[in-house]
């Protein structure tokens, strides 16, 4: 059936082809009145039936270039050409209301292909695309319609039907995922590939043509891709302001990381046991002059799209060295600085040496830096150079920070494998703790892990102080969140720091210390 399919296509492309060049023939009135005033009978006769002739074989012989491009489809999986999907809904779209046919598109993206495809090489990549193409095709009815959109992204046009809702696309979205998410024997090996998928219904299209429905549909797989691999999102009105804003952002973060409207903020780090202030971590924020101030989580997926995460790294660093040397400079010297790594500075093969400069530039010993590094780029790191870097920045007196403990898949096993000096608990560990029962268990159990192992433990997002009272009595050594103090620009850390410090001179508790 796909075969008669693409014939059937063929015979229509060469009939388009024939169309086209009678456009032109319908210009051969004029000519030919033309060549009546200016020339002799031969030319006129010529004109007017010679060449109409010559043109309409040659249609069929010859179709016209862009009929052609369309005739033969991607060269690697042998589907139609994306313009064909387009039209076929747009076609759909605006005859809706006469015919009361809708469709749907849905998108899909293979996880980490990149990756893969310079692990496997590039012809057992095409393999694997043909194969995933293959799989899709098979996982749709015959009347559906799928094209390669980008190299590793594929969108389907369901056939128009009477009735499309939520449900039905969901479950032709799910069987394709399952479809695609079977183990493939690749070279006597085994993998499995997993594909993230964006779809939007015809009726929910922000506007009525096909590339309109089928950028809502990637819109949505990108927002699925953004929250994990496999995963299924559904376009909405409210995921297409996300995606405006997304895109601004991203136009717009490369040049306020040269303008200086990136800087870092500094939320202090207490110990429980002596009520000092023990450190502090710097949190990137964007001084947006329209939106006002922007926390990480906003921006960082603009940073991520832009490839400025060195650049970003390199800034904070800088600057939260000046702000150390600042504070110390004035009476209130700070113990440690604590930043954020990425897995993109880590694979830096020059990131020690760059870290190195800077401390001397600012006269500090690397114990003075805190790295955090977070617990999923430790659990798999995808390039050695991330391994090397944080057993170098170990070896020459910096600080390692396992972020977010807990939340990741392999934790125990980063403890083995690295040189750990403090694991961050995760806030989601030390919410409500004082109230559910459930949790205090939970942080006693990572508490004892810790401390067979030797390691030091902060908590992370205390917010109450029945919730740092409770830790400081678990022996919960160094705490940080909103009932000690927010994020604050350096000058304010400054502020807050001073008067801090008379407090506890004053021989103020730890938890008055925190009001």
């Amino acid at each position: 059936m796909r075969a008669e399919w693409r014939g059937s296509k063929r015979k229509v492309f060469a009939i388009f082809g024939v169309m086209t060049r009678a456009k032109v023939l319908s210009l051969f009135p004029l000519a030919t009145i033309t060549a009546y005033w200016l020339g002799n009978q031969a030319v006129l006769f010529a004109v007017s039936v010679i060449l109409p002739v010559i043109l309409a074989i040659q249609a069929f012989i010859r179709p016209n270039e862009s009929t052609e491009n369309n005739r033969l489809g991607d060269a690697l999986t042998d589907l139609p050409q994306p313009k064909i999907l387009v039209d076929l809904l747009s076609h759909t779209l605006e005859n809706k209301h006469k015919t009361g046919l809708n469709t749907a598109c849905i998108v899909v993206d293979i996880d980490g292909f990149t990756k893969l495809n310079t692990s496997l090489g590039q012809a057992r990549g095409n393999d694997v695309l043909k194969r995933i193409s293959d799989r899709i095709v098979a996982a749709v009815r015959e009347e559906d319609v799928v094209v390669r959109l980008e190299n590793d992204c594929f969108a389907i046009a369901l056939d128009p039907v009477y009735k499309v809702d939520l449900e039905s696309t969901l479950s032709v979205v799910r069987h394709i995922q399952k479809s695609v998410h079977d183990p493939m024997n690749l070279a006597g090996s085994s993998i499995a590939i997993s594909i993230s998928s964006g779809y939007c219904l015809g009726s929910g299209s922000p506007e009525n043509t096909g590339e309109s429905l089928v950028q809502a549909a990637k819109n949505a797989m990108k927002e699925a891709r953004r929250n994990g691999a496999g995963g299924i999102r559904g376009y909405s009105s409210d995921l297409s302001i996300r995606h405006k804003t997304r895109s601004i952002l991203n136009d717009e973060v490369t040049e306020a990381l040269k303008r200086g409207q990136i800087i870092p903020w500094f939320q202090p780090q207490i110990s429980t046991l002596t009520g000092e202030v023990v450190g502090f971590e710097a949190l990137a924020r964007w001084l947006h002059p329209r939106r006002g101030i922007l926390q990480a989580a906003d921006f960082i997926p603009a940073i991520q799209s832009a490839g400025l995460f060195v650049q970003l790294g390199e800034m904070m660093l800088t600057q939260s060295l000046s702000a150390m040397q600042k504070w110390q400079d004035v009476g209130h010297p700070v113990d440690r600085v604590g930043i954020n790594l990425s897995d993109q500075e880590l694979c830096n093969p020059r990131l020690l040496e760059q870290i190195n400069w800077e401390l001397d530039r600012f006269g500090m010993s690397p114990d003075r830096l805190n790295f955090e590094v977070l617990e999923t780029v430790l659990a798999d790191p995808k390039d050695i150079n991330i391994s090397n870097n944080i057993r170098e920045l170990a070896a020459s007196g910096c600080n390692i920070d396992l972020d977010c403990f807990g939340t990741g898949h392999s934790s125990i096993t980063s403890l083995r494998q690295f040189p750990i000096k403090r694991i961050k608990i995760d806030k989601s560990f030390v919410k409500n703790i004082h109230i559910e029962r459930g949790q205090k268990n939970m942080m006693r159990a990572i508490m004892n892990l810790a401390d067979q192992l030797d390691i030091q433990a902060l908590a992370d997002g205390a917010e109450d102080i029945e919730e740092l009272k409770l830790l400081s009595e678990m022996g919960c050594e160094f705490v940080q969140g909103f009932c000690i103090a927010r994020a604050m620009p350096a000058d304010d850390a400054l502020t807050w720091l001073t008067s801090y410090n008379e407090k506890l001179l004053r021989g103020k508790s730890v938890e008055k210390l925190a009001i």
